[in-house]
């Protein structure tokens, strides 16, 4: 059976808790800012562990699937260690949301590759671009 991790716990504890178990989906592991709200949730729905920080929960070799519920501005840096992790992840923000955040990353990154060819350019006297091309 697949076991799920919860982050967050206001759409989490509302929603996702019994959409797993109705999907023959063990909730494992939940974490929330606030620990002893998350303890109390683990206690009511029968969860097998309550971590104290997202980072706890994403890094348990036992958890296959991270839902993560948390506000918008939160969710890129989860999902970046949840892929680091090989994790499945179901992200309740809407995926244009996170592919324009993820956008504007990877247009970040291009522009500094860009700025150190160039600067790699102007020290070799090379055109260090057509090198990489």
């Amino acid at each position: 059976m697949l076991k799920a991790g919860i982050i967050g716990l206001g759409h989490g504890s509302r929603v996702l808790i019994d959409a797993f178990i109705l999907n023959n989906i063990e909730v494992y592991g939940i974490a929330s800012k606030n620990y002893s709200n998350a303890k109390k949730i683990s206690k009511e729905k029968g969860i097998s562990k309550t971590y104290r920080s997202w980072k706890e929960l994403v890094s348990d070799i036992k958890i296959d699937i991270v839902a993560i519920a948390v506000p918008p501005h939160f969710q890129i840096e989860i999902l970046k260690e949840c892929l680091n992790k090989n994790k499945s992840v179901f992200c309740d923000e809407t995926p244009k949301f996170i592919i324009n955040r993820l956008q504007r990353f990877v247009d970040a990154v291009k522009i500094e590759i860009a700025a150190q060819r160039h600067l790699a350019g102007a020290v070799l006297g090379d055109d260090v671009g057509e090198l990489h091309a």
